[in-house]
């Protein structure tokens, strides 16, 4: 863990910054010269400290939102990509809109947006084109000059030999990139940095990996934590397009800064650590070689990091020669963020407008149960021609129409917690349903429970090619249902259950989800 120090204007300076103004064996050295006052030494380094650039201070959630008001009209996502309202000579880009990603197909925009406005404008490149993509190659500007590189070379062979990859690569981009590009280029960074999301995740918000980075980002938790992050029973904002694009946008503008703006160390770092890249760096210096990236000794991983973002970079810039065909995306915004005010429940509100609920629950994969947290955000990212009709299709609801509940009489003995783990919820939340002023239950009292599926309903589905064929059983689970149960009530094994669902025997069952419980026969 680092510790920071402040110094006199009260901001967090890194104390690796120290070792970064002089390499470590000059310091030593200048130690060790009994003609040089120690003084002297420190006023050097505090003037050299002088222009280092500070660590920002995580903000909270509740800092970084903006609270729509009440009624407002939807907020647009993405209308900072030069939302172009004017005609390019071309004519208008007609980009066929690919399918909504559904949790266990193809799991990619799923953009919990849990804060509320986002920018409306924000573009710094002058481009009035409809599709997305050129407007991606008339804004990229990092270096060229390692095109020639053999690792970016055999990326680029590599892809070029797989097309269907950027196939699934512009139809999950199709949603969520106008967002991401937006924010980008509010910031005045590099539009390369909008395509890192392809090298961390295939563009994926459901993406895990082996060192628990989560989401389009590949966000750990302690670096969520100290971007402000929201991580909690209702939320986790690593998953979360809005929420999770600011804080990884956080980071690099600070290692951006931390490494005097060169974007291929804050890459690197953003992939291995700053501590790592320093590390490197302070090795390099010390033997006198160069500090850019292409001359750091790197893991492989971190070494490829770069070279794999270039190779993106290029098949976009020149699809052609590379024989891969981008399906258009046009140069606007395809989602919308509908203020919902009071809790609901995503599978009440995708039954309102023309989604199913698992799409809906896709796009906001954020909220871990399914529903809004009981105090907010209570904003919901739906596609930009579903919005208006939400807004108006939930003020015709009642709080309590918004929700999906389940009714549980209290037996003697019982308590709120053994209760609330029952059926998965928290105790705050059967609190705050009931109206309760204590924690206090009587034997016969009846409470609402409120019933959410989320994410985790279909979570282990999404990393397997299950699917539900024609002629199968299935099985809604029950409140009280195990799949031990469940198997000893089929005509199959325990084991047969679990492989049809790609389930463990560790899996989470929900009330509302459903199970393959026999397979239809000839499959």
């Amino acid at each position: 863990m680092i510790s920071y120090t402040a110094n006199e204007t009260g901001e967090l300076i890194d104390p690796y910054i120290l070792t970064r103004l002089w390499p470590i064996r000059t310091i030593r050295a200048l130690m060790k010269n009994k003609n040089i006052h120690l003084s002297c030494i420190l006023t050097i380094l505090l003037a050299q400290l002088g222009g280092c650039a500070s660590v920002p201070t995580p903000k909270s959630e509740s800092e970084t939102i903006e609270t729509p008001v009440p009624g407002t009209e939807p907020q647009i996502i993405g209308e900072g990509t030069q939302a172009n309202k004017e005609t390019a000579l071309a004519g208008p880009v007609t980009a066929e809109k690919p399918a909504l990603p559904v949790i266990g197909e193809s799991m990619v925009s799923k953009i919990t947006s849990s804060e509320s406005t986002v920018a409306a404008s924000g573009s710094m490149v002058d481009d009035p084109t409809d599709d997305l993509w050129q407007h991606l190659r008339n804004s990229f500007r990092l270096e060229k000059s390692r095109d020639a590189n053999p690792i970016i070379k055999n990326f680029e062979l590599w892809y070029s030999k797989h097309p269907k990859y950027f196939e699934r690569l512009a139809d999950r981009a199709y949603w969520l990139m106008p967002y991401v590009l937006s924010e980008v280029e509010k910031r005045g960074m590099p539009a390369e940095v909008a395509l890192l999301p392809a090298v961390e995740s295939a563009f994926r918000h459901d993406a895990i990996s082996r060192s628990n980075a989560v989401g389009l980002w590949q966000i750990i938790a302690p670096t969520g934590r100290r971007f402000g992050l929201r991580q909690d029973w209702w939320m986790d904002g690593r998953r979360d397009l809005v929420h999770s694009t600011r804080a990884a946008l956080d980071y690099l503008d600070y290692l951006s800064r931390e490494f005097d703006g060169d974007w291929l160390l804050a890459f690197a770092a953003y992939n291995a650590g700053e501590g790592t890249i320093r590390k490197q760096i302070r090795r390099n210096l010390g033997t006198n070689k160069p500090t850019d990236y292409w001359s750091l000794s790197l893991r492989k991983e971190t070494a490829e990091y770069v070279p794999k973002l270039f190779a993106i970079r290029n098949i976009i810039d020149n699809p052609e020669k590379y024989g891969i065909v981008l399906k258009p995306i046009p140069n606007s915004p395809t989602l919308a963020v509908v203020d919902a005010r009071v809790q609901t429940d995503l599978t009440v509100a995708a039954s309102l407008i023309s989604i199913s609920s698992r799409e809906l629950h896709a796009l906001n994969m954020g909220y871990k149960r399914g529903v809004t947290p009981p105090t907010g955000p209570h904003n919901i990212v739906v596609p930009t021609d579903q919005a208006k009709i939400l807004l108006a299709s939930l003020d015709n609801l009642s709080h309590q129409q918004r929700m999906r509940w389940a009714r549980h009489q209290v037996r003697q003995g019982e308590y709120l917690g053994r209760i609330a783990r029952k059926h998965g919820v928290t105790v705050d939340s059967i609190i705050t349903a009931n109206q309760l002023q204590s924690n206090l239950i009587k034997p016969g009292q009846e409470l609402k429970i409120p019933i959410g599926t989320g994410f985790n309903q279909f979570a282990r589905v999404s990393s397997s090619t299950v699917k539900f064929r024609n002629g199968d059983k299935l099985y809604t689970i029950k409140t009280g249902d195990t799949l031990w149960k469940i198997s000893q009530s089929i005509e199959a094994s325990l084991s047969k259950l679990l492989d049809w669902n790609g389930m463990t025997k560790s899996s989470l069952l929900h009330p509302g989800q459903q199970l393959i419980v026999g397979r239809s026969t000839g499959t």
